[in-house]
């Protein structure tokens, strides 16, 4: 099962039109791991109207309380033991990245 936080998804759940949009995602798991793409995937579903430019995620630092809280949790999340490695990110590589696919995106439009 995937897990999402409230907000985001109450902000994609209240995009409406066919407007262009590019989604940008954090998050403890690696950025190639299955976690990471179907949470895109989840997120893409979302906005199933809007013409989607272009995705990237990549690690970002998990709060301690909530990664102790996944650590003891049965059945432990697949992305806990990645989240450790997502300590320090996004960093300027990550950010590089990112821009590189905005611009991407843009240029194909």
């Amino acid at each position: 099962m995937h897990e999402t936080q409230d907000l985001p998804v109450q902000c994609l759940k209240g995009f409406n039109g066919s407007q262009p949009l590019f989604l940008f995602a954090t998050h403890g798991a690696a950025a190639d791991s299955d976690h990471a793409r179907i949470g895109l995937e989840h997120a893409t579903n979302l906005v199933s109207s809007a013409v989607i430019l272009g995705t990237y995620s990549c690690q970002g630092k998990i709060k301690t309380e909530f990664l102790a809280k996944a650590k003891n949790r049965e059945p432990r999340p697949l992305w806990v033991d990645d989240a450790d490695r997502a300590i320090g990110h996004p960093d300027a590589e990550d950010i590089k990245r990112l821009k590189e696919a905005v611009m991407k995106a843009v240029r194909n439009l």
